[in-house]
C-alpha cells in the first residue's frame, strides 16, 4: 500500500504524507493513473491489459426535440457512477432518479426549437460496476448523510439500458468470476463532521457491527471493506483484522455507512445482464 501511495504522490502531493484521504477520491485517482500508465505502455509496444477496462462503460444521452421529435445522441465513457440519495432511500430508486428524464434547453438542428427532453441510459455495461454513494455534503462537504440507503444483493439493469447491451469488454464473465470473486464490496466510510452526531462505522468504506460509535472529526475516519470470495463467503476486512460475515449482516449493518459498492457482472437465465453484489 505504501508503494501505491508513493506512486500517487507523483500526481498529487497530498498522498505523500500519512494524512487520511477520501476513499472515493483515492479510487478515482488510482484508476486515472492506471489508465494513463496503460496507454503509455501501449504506445511503446508493450502488451498490457489495463485492469481499469473491467470497470469502464458508456452512457448514451438522447435529446428529443419537443417541437418536432428529432433525436440526437452523444456517448460518454465512465468507470463509476456517483449517486444522490433518493427520497425512498434505496439504491434502485437512486439509480432510477439518476437516469430520470429531464427538460433541457437545446437548439434543434431541424426545426430550430429551443427545448428538448433528455434521457441517459447505459450503452454498454462494465464487468464490474462501481457505485459511489454521495454521503458527504454541506459547507465544504463536511457533513455526512447518516440516513440508511438499502442496497440489494443483486442488480438488474435492463430498465436502464439503451438496448440488450453486452458487457463492454470481451472477457468471459465466468473467467472474471474465477479471477476476481469479490462481488459487492461495501466500503463504508466513517468520517464525520464536527456538527454531525457520532456514527457507527460499517462496511463499504465503514466499521464492523457492534463497534462503539466514533466521534472523529471530519478530518479523520476509518474505512472497512466487506468482500465476497469465490466460495460465497463474506469477510469483513478491518485493517489487519479479517473476520467472517454473511450477506444478511452486510446488507443490514452497512445501510447507514456504505460509500462504495462494487457489483460484478454474471450470466444467468435472466434476459438482461445482472450484476451480483
Amino acid at each position: 500500500m505504501w508503494k501505491v501511495k508513493y506512486s500517487l504522490s507523483g500526481q498529487d502531493l497530498k498522498y505523500l504524507g500519512d494524512s487520511q484521504q477520501d476513499a472515493h477520491e483515492l479510487l478515482v485517482n488510482m484508476l486515472c493513473q492506471l489508465k494513463e500508465e496503460g496507454m503509455t505502455l501501449k504506445m511503446v509496444g508493450v502488451s498490457y491489459t489495463c485492469p481499469v477496462s473491467q470497470l469502464e462503460f458508456q452512457l448514451v444521452s438522447v435529446r428529443t426535440c419537443t417541437s418536432c421529435g428529432r433525436e440526437s445522441s452523444t456517448r460518454e465513457d465512465y468507470n463509476h457512477l456517483s449517486l444522490d440519495f433518493s427520497p425512498e432511500r434505496t439504491l434502485l430508486n437512486s439509480l432510477a432518479h439518476t437516469f430520470k428524464g429531464e427538460k433541457v434547453e437545446f437548439t434543434c438542428e431541424g426545426c430550430k426549437g429551443l427545448q428538448a427532453s433528455k434521457v441517459e441510459q447505459f450503452h454498454t455495461l462494465p464487468l464490474v460496476l462501481v457505485l459511489h454513494l454521495k454521503r458527504f455534503g454541506g459547507p465544504g462537504g463536511l457533513e455526512k448523510l447518516e440516513a440508511p440507503l438499502l442496497f440489494p444483493p443483486e442488480l438488474r439493469l435492463s430498465d436502464l439500458c439503451w438496448d440488450m447491451v453486452p458487457p463492454l469488454h470481451s472477457a468471459s464473465p465466468q473467467a472474471l468470476t474465477n479471477q476476481a470473486p469479490s462481488i459487492l464490496v461495501s466500503i463504508p466510510q466513517t468520517k464525520t463532521s464536527q456538527v454531525s452526531s457520532p456514527q457507527t462505522l460499517t462496511s463499504q468504506v465503514s466499521s464492523p457491527p457492534g463497534q462503539a460509535k466514533d466521534s472523529a472529526l471530519c478530518c479523520s475516519g476509518h474505512y472497512i471493506s466487506d468482500i465476497l470470495n469465490a466460495s460465497g463467503n463474506w469477510f469483513c476486512c478491518n485493517d489487519s483484522q479479517v473476520s467472517m460475515s454473511n450477506e444478511a449482516t452486510v446488507l443490514r449493518t452497512r445501510a447507514r455507512s456504505a460509500y462504495l459498492l462494487f457489483y460484478m457482472f454474471r450470466t444467468g437465465e435472466q434476459q438482461a445482464p445482472a450484476h451480483r453484489a
